[in-house]
């Protein structure tokens, strides 16, 4: 028994052999090879696959090693159990051989009417030289006799087989084929077809073969997330502005004492808390968090007053070599921290700011270094305090009221206002998605807590391990030379690739979220590097459209990071396909 996930990338040799040179004379057809271009997509289809993975795969009734049982039946079973569940069947195949082959004709049901879709042929080995498929130009004549000849372009438009695509295996490569062109009179034909090796993952014939199904002529199931409204009813009349002299809240200290399903329906009650939001930004920070101050500490207030965020998915293994890469310059966590945290809950605890880092207005988070205090004055090494005031959070008033100018539904409205619980209810969320990396790829993390001082700041925050080094943005990456470039490329794609494992998309890369532990002089045989900042990464958080299937994520991180580094330095022939969606595994989607 194994997952769809794990079926799908799977039916291959874990190691199999490279195609062998080609050493044939050219021949007389000759073929400029052109991709297909699947709609949808080969990356989304497969995206779309991805969202199954956890669920268990179909267990054959008998021996499993034909290409029917292997291949064909249970790729269509997984269509139509899962992504078409609860619909009526739409697809079928048919099964015939002849002396050279064993071939399958995937049917699909279209208004009643059995439509060809593909014709999948298992061919011996050595009938295809698929080192000459995979040149720009196709002159080799063992190449070129799968295209022409009786083969790919009968099928494909003769009147008693054509269908949409033809598929040539032998166990060793995968040809898939949409389209030839014999152009008479001329040197050079075309030919629209992808040709890969046969190995498992992305490129396994089960995957090639649920592309093909995601191209019948109808609608499939789109995992995208459910999205969660907030509901409730206007209590007054709308109003196209604030009363005048009239106070929003009078007890109003945080963006949660306001009524968010108002504030998206009224302008006027929008008016009020942006006017409210100024004067308190003012007031709070009148006197700025200085070297000395001496925050109240409230122990897993975040997680006892508001609940913490959980995925209801496991984290798949990495792959090992990943996980060696990431894993690097294990760093110890700090027994004083832990032990003033786990002492008796009657403990007075307290902060008290060594550093100040950043303390300004109109940033997402305040961050200082300071030792954690015990009543019986017991005090612990440095860390890092970053915490959420959300008074002080910047706020883009243009981009507010632009909403109510459009068409949307009021329930899409203000999106982009960031409430202070929901960023740390999201850092604390990545942070246990990513437990097995804290102390290597993340820090520490000492739990998230409510901090007080005085009248003026009562917000949660996270307690962190101070992490020494440059941040990415600090290096000029376009001096570096092209072999640690592409050392820096590769380290930071399997980084990523950890997070997306865990369900942790990193939306907003920038090169503060970046840092480099062993200094600016990086070497990317020996060195590690640290991710921060995960206030605004997406994952998922139970709002699936079905039980068991994981919801797309939606932030496309991998293209985030691509543009961030060809705009630091990095150009795209350094990065190469590591960022691309055909890069992406079934487990990072």
């Amino acid at each position: 028994m194994c997952t769809i996930g794990t079926f799908l990338d799977g039916g291959h040799k874990d190691s199999p052999e490279p195609f062998s040179p080609c050493d044939h004379a050219p021949g007389s057809a000759k073929f400029m090879t052109f991709g297909i271009s699947f709609d949808p997509s080969a990356a989304f289809s497969r995206q779309r696959m991805a969202a199954f993975r956890f669920q268990i795969a179909p267990t054959p009734q008998v021996k499993a090693d034909t290409p029917e049982t292997k291949y064909i039946k249970p790729v269509i079973e997984i269509f139509e159990n899962c992504v078409r569940a609860g619909e009526p069947r739409v697809f079928s195949y048919e099964h015939e051989t002849s002396a050279d082959r064993e071939f399958f004709t995937i049917l699909v049901d279209v208004e009643g009417e059995k439509k060809r879709l593909a014709l999948v042929n298992f061919l011996a080995p050595g009938i295809i030289c698929w080192d000459g498929l995979m040149r720009p130009t196709t002159s080799c004549p063992n190449a070129a006799s799968i295209l022409v000849q009786d083969d790919a372009e009968r099928l494909l438009y003769d009147h008693s087989t054509a269908c949409q695509f033809v598929v040539f295996t032998d166990g060793h490569g995968i040809l898939v084929v949409n389209h030839v062109a014999i152009q008479l009179g001329r040197s050079v034909n075309a030919a629209n077809f992808t040709c890969n090796l046969a190995t498992n993952g992305r490129n396994s014939l089960r995957q090639v073969l649920a592309v093909i199904l995601y191209q019948a002529p109808f609608l499939l199931f789109d995992p995208v997330p459910y999205p969660m409204f907030v509901q409730g009813c206007m209590n007054q009349a709308i109003e196209l502005e604030w009363p005048t002299g009239k106070s929003p809240l009078p007890a109003a200290k945080h963006f949660r004492d306001f009524d968010f399903f108002a504030l998206q329906r009224s302008v006027a009650d929008l008016k009020g808390f942006l006017a409210w939001r100024e004067d308190e930004s003012r007031r709070v920070f009148a006197s700025p968090v200085d070297i000395g101050s001496v925050f109240q500490v409230q122990r897993h207030a975040l997680a006892e007053e508001q609940g913490v965020w959980c995925c209801p998915f496991p984290n798949p293994a990495l792959p090992p070599s990943s996980r060696h890469l990431v894993t690097r310059n294990p760093r110890s966590r700090l027994p004083s921290v832990d032990a003033i945290l786990a002492s008796s809950p009657e403990t007075v605890l307290s902060f008290r700011v060594t550093k100040v880092v950043r303390h300004r207005q109109n940033t997402f988070s305040q961050v200082f270094f300071g030792v954690l205090c015990a009543a019986d004055g017991t005090v612990s090494k440095p860390v890092c305090l970053k915490l959420f005031v959300d008074t002080l959070f910047p706020i883009n008033k243009n981009r507010l009221f632009e909403d109510f100018d459009s068409d949307s539904e009021p329930c899409w409205r203000l999106q982009t206002l960031n409430y202070g619980e929901d960023l740390a209810r999201r850092e604390e969320s990545a942070y246990q998605r990513l437990a097995e990396y804290q102390g290597t790829l993340l820090s520490h993390c000492y739990g998230f807590h409510r901090f007080t001082l005085d009248d003026r700041y009562n917000a949660y925050g996270a307690l962190l391990e101070i992490i020494p080094g440059p941040r990415l943005a600090d290096l000029e990456l376009d001096m570096w030379s092209k072999p640690v470039q592409q050392g820096l490329v590769r380290q930071l794609r399997e980084c990523m690739r950890a997070l997306l494992y865990a369900g942790v998309d990193q939306g907003d890369w920038h090169g503060g979220q970046v840092l480099f532990p062993s200094g600016a002089d990086y070497n990317p045989k020996t060195d590690s590097v640290v991710l921060i900042d995960f206030a605004f990464a997406m994952q998922r958080l139970g709002d699936e459209q079905r039980h068991g299937v994981a919801a797309n994520l939606q932030s496309n991180g991998h293209i985030e990071l691509k543009i961030y580094l060809r705009k630091a330095g990095i150009p795209e022939d350094v990065q190469g396909a590591c960022f691309g969606w055909d890069d992406m595994d079934t487990n990072e989607w």
